[in-house]
């Protein structure tokens, strides 16, 4: 009985695996447990744990061996809700084409516009944009809320020089941790060259009337901000 209940296990899996998108950020496991700060994983069959076939009374690991390219340091999860987003990332995306970066959320994303007006519309296959820039923010309007996976190199963002026009730019957040946006806009200040910075909520930093309703910059976000003449910035290091 046990003989037929493996084989018939396998051969669940085997099928479930063909059609499964393998992911190349994907963690290891074992028959046993593994686990860390953020992850547990247990009885994955000892093979990486990136896939699950399951009904109300039981949960099936599935999976195939694969070498793992990138750490957690090196991939940034942007948490998207319903609606217009304002995002931008940290790492430098190890593949820059908007297909790729969006492909596993593709039929949850409307359109992506960049500062120029350029639009990713996945849905006609329209690619105006290109490749990320990871100096630039990006407008997203999601069907329903998602996670977007982005994986890739860290930046370095003291060695990191991001050039602004005159007028409004879409600006990145380079650093992996949030920082007070006085402080991160510092030198545009410091040149009577920023007029107002926006969040995606609404909120707004206006330095010439010490307005500031933004409070911290943080990681994964984008800011619109306005300068009266071109700029460039660099943020403080992590």
């Amino acid at each position: 009985m046990k003989i037929i209940f493996i084989v018939l296990l396998m051969s669940v899996i085997s099928l479930h695996s063909q059609t499964y998108k393998i992911k190349n950020y994907v963690m290891g496991s074992s028959a046993a447990t593994v686990s860390n700060d953020d992850f547990n994983f247990r009885n994955t069959l000892g093979q990486p744990a990136i896939g699950k076939i399951q009904n109300v009374d039981n949960i099936i690991g599935s999976g195939f061996w694969y070498t793992i390219g990138k750490t957690a340091d090196g991939m940034h999860i942007i948490y998207l809700n319903l609606g217009w987003n304002l995002i931008s990332t940290y790492v430098e995306p190890e593949i820059a084409a908007l297909e790729n970066i969006f492909s596993e959320i593709e039929g949850s994303t409307v359109i992506v516009k960049n500062n120029s007006g350029q639009i990713y519309y996945p849905e006609f296959d329209i690619n105006d944009i290109g490749n990320w820039d990871v100096k630039q923010a990006y407008q997203v309007y999601m069907s329903k809320a998602e996670m977007l996976t982005i994986p890739g190199e860290k930046v370095v963002p003291e060695t990191t020089e991001i050039t602004l026009s005159t007028g409004w730019n879409m600006l990145a957040y380079l650093r992996d941790n949030a920082l007070d946006i006085e402080i991160a806009l510092a030198s545009l200040v410091a040149d009577d060259k920023l007029v107002i910075a926006k969040d995606n909520m609404g909120n707004v930093f206006y330095p010439a009337f010490d307005i500031n309703m933004i409070g911290n910059m943080l990681p994964g976000q984008g800011y619109q901000i306005y300068l009266i003449s071109g700029a460039t910035l660099t943020y403080p290091e992590n």
